[in-house]
Order: structure tokens, then C-alpha cells, then sequence
């Protein structure tokens, strides 16, 4: 207790940051004590969380279920619905499958915790690996915060590389003794729009038998050619591509998808 009181009377017993409070969200429009302003850090890019139809679809939804599904999927709350959504979302995305998360955070620690475990979490079914498997991550440096916290939690050996640096990816490729290595990536990073070379790093895991892992939040919806290049790229035969995570902010609302394509 007392290191948390001594950072109590370091911050004066105030918060370190106050939001800005807002008298309305952006559109990228938005109000300040009402004066008008334009978000340029939205995540709602194409309108799709303050459209008329998209209201009037969550109203009739609430209107049919309530605010919420009072039980976890696992146990008894698993609606049709969810299954009717992830089934469209993994189509639209050209995948088999898709799971939704709350969060888009949630999603990358969901997923990439869970990667490397999932003998492990088999096991519980009375799965038992013939061989002993190691993993490894090589994630880009510039990686989004929830996808670093999802590779730690997992336990698995981490290698970070270079911005883009597609020479140092592969030389920690070629060093690595991993059974299992999962290249992971932003599709657009947030911070300063630069685009990953998918197709560059889909020859790479193909020639080091490694997975691909995109977190595609911010091109999902904005950049056509992006999704594309994830739906098309992914049609390669081998077994060792099989997933990638389309995660959405241009369709904005609390919930992020992850897909993934059936192994060939």
C-alpha cells in the first residue's frame, strides 16, 4: 500500500491526464463547449458507427435481446446471431472463419497468447502431440502495443525486427531453431500510414515455413487493395500460412474480428 500512496502524493492525488470531455463524438466532426471541431484521430473512418442504418439495426437489436447476452458464448449465451455475423465477416474477408472479440486489444492478446498453447489447451479434449513444438514470434518493431502484450503473455520466444526491414526478419528467421515461427505485422501502422509488404512477407514465411499474423485495423474498409493482397495472398497451398487477423476500425464499433483461412 504505501507505494501506491507515495505515487498518490507524487501526482498530487489528481489523475496524470484528464480527457477531453466532448459534447458529441466525431464524425470526424465533433463539439467542445460548443465549438466545432474535426477529429483527425477517429477511428470511426467511413461513418459506419453513427450511420442511420447501423442505429436503427443496434435499437432493434436491444429491442430483441437487451444490452447484453447474460452469459458467456461458452456456457449458454452463444446467440445464432454471432454465428450469422462472423460468417459474413469471415466472406467478406474471403475466409472461412472468423471469431469477435470484444476489443480490438482483446483480439491481438486473445489470439497471440494462445498460438503458442494450443496443444496445451487441446490437451483438456485428450489431444496429445506426437512431438515436442517450440515457438518463436518476429513481430515488427513499430507493432501495435496490444500485439506485443499478446506475444509476451504466451510465453513464446520473441524476436523483434527492424521497421520493415524484410533482411533483418530473415536473418532472425534463419537463426531461429523454432519448430513453429509467426511472423506478425500491422497492415497499416497507426502511427505513421506506412503499409507492410504482405506479398515480401508471405515469400519469407513460405521459404522459412512460418505463419503470417496481420492486424489489419486500420486498412480493413479503407484500403482495397490491402485486403486484397491479405484475402489473395492467402490462397497460397501450404499449410504453414494458415491465418491472418483482419481487424477492423473503419467498421467501428466495440467489436474486432479475427479469421483465419482452413488448413490445406
Amino acid at each position: 500500500m504505501d507505494e501506491f500512496v507515495e505515487l498518490a502524493d507524487w501526482f498530487g492525488w489528481q489523475l496524470p491526464h484528464a480527457p477531453v470531455v466532448v459534447d458529441s463524438l466525431p464524425t470526424p466532426n465533433f463539439m467542445v463547449k460548443d465549438r466545432p471541431l474535426v477529429s483527425f484521430s477517429t477511428n470511426n473512418y467511413l461513418g459506419i458507427a453513427t450511420s442511420s442504418r447501423t442505429n436503427a439495426a443496434a435499437i432493434a437489436g436491444i429491442g430483441k435481446y437487451g444490452v447484453g447476452n447474460s452469459d458467456s458464448r461458452l456456457l449458454g449465451g452463444n446467440l445464432p446471431l454471432y454465428g450469422e455475423l462472423e460468417n459474413k465477416i469471415a466472406r467478406f474477408n474471403g475466409k472461412t472463419h472468423s471469431i469477435l472479440f470484444a476489443t480490438g486489444y482483446l483480439a491481438n492478446l486473445g489470439a497471440l497468447s494462445t498460438l503458442p498453447r494450443v496443444a496445451q489447451i487441446a490437451s483438456a479434449f485428450g489431444f496429445k502431440a506426437k512431438r515436442d513444438y517450440t515457438y518463436a514470434y518476429f513481430s515488427d518493431e513499430h507493432n501495435h502495443i496490444s500485439i506485443r502484450e499478446g506475444m509476451r503473455l504466451s510465453g513464446a520466444r520473441r524476436y523483434s525486427y527492424h521497421h520493415l526491414d524484410l533482411d533483418h526478419l530473415e536473418k532472425l528467421l534463419r537463426r531461429s531453431t523454432a519448430t513453429s515461427k509467426i511472423i506478425v505485422t500491422d497492415g497499416v501502422f497507426s502511427q505513421d500510414g506506412d503499409i507492410a509488404p504482405i506479398p515480401d512477407l508471405m515469400r519469407l514465411a513460405e521459404r522459412w515455413n512460418a505463419m503470417v499474423y496481420v492486424d489489419d485495423a486500420h486498412g480493413t474498409g479503407v484500403l482495397a487493395k490491402l485486403r486484397s493482397l491479405l484475402s489473395t495472398s492467402f490462397a497460397v497451398e501450404a499449410v504453414t500460412l494458415p491465418r491472418a487477423s483482419i481487424a477492423s476500425r473503419a467498421c467501428r464499433s466495440s467489436r474486432r474480428p479475427d479469421l483465419c483461412s482452413t488448413l490445406t
